[in-house]
C-alpha cells in the first residue's frame, strides 16, 4: 500500500509539473506575438518615415527659396534624419530578434519537457489504474441436478473461479467487466470468445467467460463459473488468468485429477 501511495505522489507531481509549464509556455507564447507585433509596427513606420521623405522636397520648395535653403541642404538633412531614423530602428529591431530568440528557445525547451512529462504521467496513470486480482483461486464443482443424479456422474462439470478486486482509491468507481481465461492442459481455451477493442486498435483477447464486477473502490469479491467439456473433461493442470481492460490482473491454477 506504502509503494501505490508513492507512486501516486509521484504521479500528481508530475501532472502539477505539467501543467505548470503547460501555462507557462502559453504565457510565453503571448509574449512572443506582442514582440512580433511590436516589429511590424516599427516596420510600417519605417515604410511610412521614407514615403513620407520623399514628398517633403517638394512641398517645401517655395519656403527653401524665401529662407534661401537649397533643395540640396533639404535632401541631406532628411537624409541623415532617416538614417538616424533606420539605425535606431535597426538596434530595436536586433533587441527584439534576440528577444524572440530567446523566447523560442524557452518555448521548444518547454515543449520538450511537456511532452516527456506527457508520456510519463500515461504511464503513471497506467501504474496508478490499473486495478489488481487478488486472492484468485480456482476449483472443480459439480451441477447437482436431477439428471446427474439419475446418471450417477461423479465428474465436474465447471470451474469455480473467485477473486477479490484489490481496493484503490485512485481508480474510477463503477462497474467493471472481468474476462476469464481457462486453459485446458492441451493449452485450448475452454468456450472461447473474443474481446476486440472498440478504438479500432488491432488489440484482442479470447476469453471463456467474463463477470460484470460493481466496483467501490474497496475490496470487492467475485466469483464466475466456466463450463468444462462435460462429456470427456481433461484431467490435468488448468491455467486460469483474469484481464481487465487487455491486461493481465491475476492469475492461478487448478489441478483436475
Amino acid at each position: 500500500m506504502s509503494s501505490l501511495v508513492a507512486t501516486s505522489f509521484v504521479a500528481i507531481f508530475y501532472i502539477i509539473n505539467f501543467y505548470k509549464l503547460k501555462k507557462e509556455n502559453e504565457d510565453l507564447n503571448k509574449l512572443l506575438q506582442e514582440e512580433k507585433k511590436i516589429y511590424r509596427v516599427q516596420l510600417h513606420e519605417l515604410e511610412d518615415s521614407i514615403k513620407h521623405s520623399h514628398s517633403i522636397p517638394l512641398q517645401t520648395n517655395k519656403t527653401s527659396n524665401e529662407l534661401n535653403v537649397t533643395d540640396t541642404d533639404i535632401e541631406k538633412e532628411i537624409l541623415v534624419h532617416n538614417e538616424i531614423s533606420i539605425e535606431a530602428l535597426e538596434i530595436q529591431n536586433k533587441k527584439i530578434d534576440k528577444e524572440i530568440n530567446k523566447l523560442t528557445a524557452i518555448i521548444e525547451k518547454n515543449d520538450k519537457l511537456i511532452l516527456d512529462l506527457k508520456n510519463t504521467v500515461k504511464s503513471e496513470e497506467k501504474v496508478v489504474d490499473k486495478i489488481k486480482a487478488l486472492n484468485v483461486n480456482a476449483r472443480g464443482v459439480k451441477v447437482m441436478s436431477d439428471f446427474y443424479k439419475k446418471t450417477k456422474v461423479n465428474k465436474i462439470q465447471e470451474i469455480r473461479v473467485c477473486f477479490t478486486l484489490e481496493a484503490n482509491e485512485f481508480i474510477k468507481a463503477g462497474n467493471k467487466n472481468i474476462y476469464i481465461q481457462v486453459l485446458n492442459p492441451n493449452n485450448q481455451i475452454i468456450s472461447p470468445h473474443t474481446l476486440k477493442d472498440s478504438l479500432g486498435s488491432e488489440k484482442y483477447l479470447e476469453y471463456s467467460t467474463y463477470v460484470n464486477a460493481n466496483y467501490n473502490q474497496k475490496d470487492t469479491d467475485a466469483c464466475i463459473y466456466v463450463d468444462l467439456d462435460r462429456k470427456n473433461p481433461i484431467k490435468g493442470v488448468y491455467k486460469v488468468k483474469l484481464f481487465h481492460a487487455f491486461e493481465e490482473i491475476g492469475s492461478t491454477t487448478y489441478q483436475y485429477k
